[in-house]
């Protein structure tokens, strides 16, 4: 992204939230401003759509320091790290997070900042849409000029950084006798300041102040930390994704396209369950009749085999190309014992060899089989076989043929 919003935080609830959008592209800051609380922050959510987002922690909140590498513990450094320096501090170490800035052969720079604030920065920022890209100690977001320390006043503090990866906050009555203290050993200290020099404090001879361009303080900030590779967001802090960002531009439409999604796909889902249980319902019905046309047949194993098998059967019934179906002396039947009331099919099998067809059938009274079999005769040759009582039915069978 060419453009950032850099945010600067202190601990101290009673300091002014400091923030610009700076842009790589004009080298400018195009819009500043400052919160008199963190419960502001929901006015920085316009500015950061789009942007990345820079948070700069006050260095008065956090710990800076070199570190000696023990002999033979290279890869075990960082989980050991906390214990290398918990005499430097009043916290418990388990408290802070400590993030590695550079490593050199025997020396590492570190830098160390109290868990339960940074949950809160991040947590307060992603309640209004933001996603911190970055974390760094504001100090180290000022220039470098060789050998020289940088300094910048701002918010009533002297920032000083004094080397690429170490630096302090300093109140103004502590800054003469900070640099005084570096300049015991005789050699000069230069100092490249941002800021006006502080004539009104006295100073060793040794101390050198070199007046730098004047310039807004969170411009000065916000440009070094745009191309500072320092980052304090490690380990259980680290960015999991990057598109966040985005994501309150894309929001809205986004929840909707998965709202539709999930309509579909349920929709989807129960016209396939839909058709599936027809097709159920259709195998199961077509196994049914399959066992009664092919009673000696009940073992079904596929598909294919139960259509091979009807067409089969339906071949020989057609009698293929030899003359006239017997199917079309059939289709009189149904009609044909549908007028007898009470009168139903129990069973039908076809004698290819005969030419006959044999009906079992039923009905409440023996009167009935006279007129099936008066019926059936103006279609057929009929030849009806002996009755019989069975408790409220009669059962009775028929062979007919073709007239």
């Amino acid at each position: 992204m060419s453009e950032c919003l850099t945010v600067r935080l202190s601990s101290e609830h009673k300091t002014s939230i400091l923030w610009s959008v700076w842009s790589n592209q004009e080298q400018d800051v195009i819009a500043s401003g400052a919160l008199e609380t963190i419960q502001e922050l929901e006015k920085l959510t316009p500015y950061a759509t789009g942007r990345r987002v820079v948070v700069l922690l006050s260095s008065s909140d956090v710990l800076l320091t070199e570190v000696d590498i023990p002999a033979g513990s290279a890869r075990q450094f960082e989980s050991i790290l906390p214990y290398l320096i918990e005499d430097e501090i009043a916290q418990d170490v388990d408290e802070l997070h400590f993030s590695l800035i550079a490593k050199r052969a025997s020396s590492a720079y570190v830098c160390a900042v109290e868990k339960q604030w940074l949950n809160e920065i991040i947590a307060q920022f992603a309640a209004h849409d933001m996603e911190i890209a970055q974390v760094l100690p504001d100090v180290l977001a000022l220039p470098r000029h060789g050998e020289m320390a940088c300094a910048l006043h701002i918010d009533n503090t002297w920032l000083l950084r004094v080397a690429d990866h170490l630096g302090v906050s300093l109140e103004p009555d502590w800054l003469p006798l900070y640099l005084n203290d570096r300049a015991k050993t005789g050699e000069t200290v230069t100092v490249a300041s941002y800021s006006e020099v502080p004539n009104t404090l006295s100073f060793s001879p040794t101390i050198e102040w070199q007046q730098m361009p004047l310039e807004m303080p969170m411009a000065l900030l916000s440009k070094g930390a745009s191309s500072s590779k320092v980052n304090v967001l490690t380990g259980a802090f680290q960015r999991k994704s990057s598109w966040a960002p985005y994501w309150s531009i894309w929001r809205k439409a986004g929840i909707a396209a998965t709202l539709l999604l999930v309509v579909i796909g349920v929709q989807k889902g129960l016209e396939t369950y839909r058709f599936e249980q027809q097709a159920t319902a259709y195998r199961e019905r077509s196994e049914t009749i399959f066992r009664k046309v092919f009673p000696d047949k009940q073992r079904i194993p596929t598909v294919s085999y139960l259509k091979r098998q009807f067409d089969t059967e339906l071949a020989r019934l057609t009698g293929g190309d030899s003359g006239e179906s017997v199917l079309s002396w059939f289709a009189a039947m149904p009609a044909t014992l549908a007028s007898v009331k009470g009168m139903e099919i129990q069973s039908l099998k076809y004698d290819h060899q005969q030419a006959q067809v044999r009906l079992q059938v039923s009905s409440p009274d023996f009167q009935s089989f006279e007129q099936a079999r008066a019926r059936l005769a103006e279609h057929f040759v009929v030849e009806q076989g002996q009755l019989n009582r069975n408790g409220q039915q009669v059962l009775g069978s028929f062979v007919l043929a073709k007239q």
